[in-house]
């Protein structure tokens, strides 16, 4: 399996926009000629390449949204995601709410879970701890 995630919930315009490409093994191949195509609305806004698994810099964007499409030697989408360009997240707030306090689940994983899910804010509910 191939995942393609931001590594931050929004970017800034003055901020480097990153992304992580995280491949199984058996998938490695395909990114030996894959790239990476950034659009806006449809519009292609860039292309890069993707050889290898691990954190690319995609560069500096104007403000808006964007998607990727990692994309094989044949032009097949392999992966996709989307990264927004604000001057604040309340511009383009996507939130997500915890349930659960335990121990059980490092707070490692529940970052990259709203990462992947793009949410840039976090409500947790907490009316039932008496």
């Amino acid at each position: 399996m191939i995942r393609i995630f931001p590594t931050s919930t929004w970017y800034r315009p003055t901020s480097e926009v990153v992304v992580a490409l995280e491949a199984d093994a058996a998938d490695l191949p395909l990114l030996r000629d894959a790239s990476l195509l950034v659009s806006a609305l449809e519009r292609t806004v860039g292309v890069l390449p993707a050889a290898s698994a691990g954190e690319i810099v995609l560069g500096k964007y104007r403000l808006g949204a964007y998607g990727i499409d990692l994309l094989d030697d044949s032009g097949k989408v392999l992966a996709s995601t989307a990264f927004d360009v604000l001057n604040s997240a309340l511009d383009r707030p996507r939130y997500g709410f915890l349930t659960s306090f335990g121990s059980g689940v490092p707070l490692s994983q529940v970052q990259r879970h709203f990462l992947r899910l793009h949410l840039n804010m976090a409500q947790y509910y907490d009316w039932a701890w008496r």
